[in-house]
């Protein structure tokens, strides 16, 4: 793995970081905010802006990758970040007003992928340290509890078989 401004990506030739901007340091927006006013356009075709956090808002990090979403038993929505410096768990039941209910580090990387499997969260990243488990089960309640990683080295992503519970790493070393 090679570094490049303190984060490591997977190789010398790796085309994440091809495109890499640097992060947009303005403020965010969220629809149902009386004084909100975005501070750039957005195009877009049938689609609204209901809410825009930025990587200011996620704890500083450097880059974001990826999202996946989460519903708890209770129906809540929730949106699982994947950044360079970690995962951020935002809720996103009223769309129009995005709300934080944890950030948790990991290992620096371009690269960090996450999956739920009833109410855990796994987190990989091209970092190294393993697979990050999360448990979910307090999260309206605002907890999100970071439980032992698993395993070593680092993961490209991650699959969950959701009939059998299997998880699968796909894309990595260790």
């Amino acid at each position: 793995s090679l570094v490049s401004t303190g984060i490591i990506i997977g190789h010398q030739d790796d085309p994440k970081i091809r495109d890499l901007q640097p992060a947009y340091q303005g403020p965010g927006y969220l629809a149902d905010d009386p004084n909100a006013q975005m501070a750039i356009g957005f195009d877009s075709e049938n689609v609204q802006l209901q809410s825009w956090l930025t990587l200011s808002d996620l704890g500083g990090a450097d880059s974001g990758n990826d999202c996946w979403g989460y519903v708890s038993p209770s129906g809540r929505e929730y949106a699982l970040m994947g950044t360079s410096s970690g995962t951020a768990f935002v809720e996103i039941t009223n769309p129009g007003s995005a709300q934080i209910v944890d950030i948790i580090s990991g290992p620096n990387s371009l690269w960090r992928d996450i999956k739920t499997y009833q109410n855990y969260a796994y987190a990989v990243s091209e970092g190294g340290g393993g697979i990050q488990i999360f448990d979910l089960s307090n999260i309206d309640n605002g907890v999100v509890q970071e439980l032992n990683s698993a395993g070593s080295g680092s993961t490209h992503n991650v699959a969950i078989d959701t009939t059998s519970g299997y998880l699968y790493r796909t894309g990595g070393n260790g």
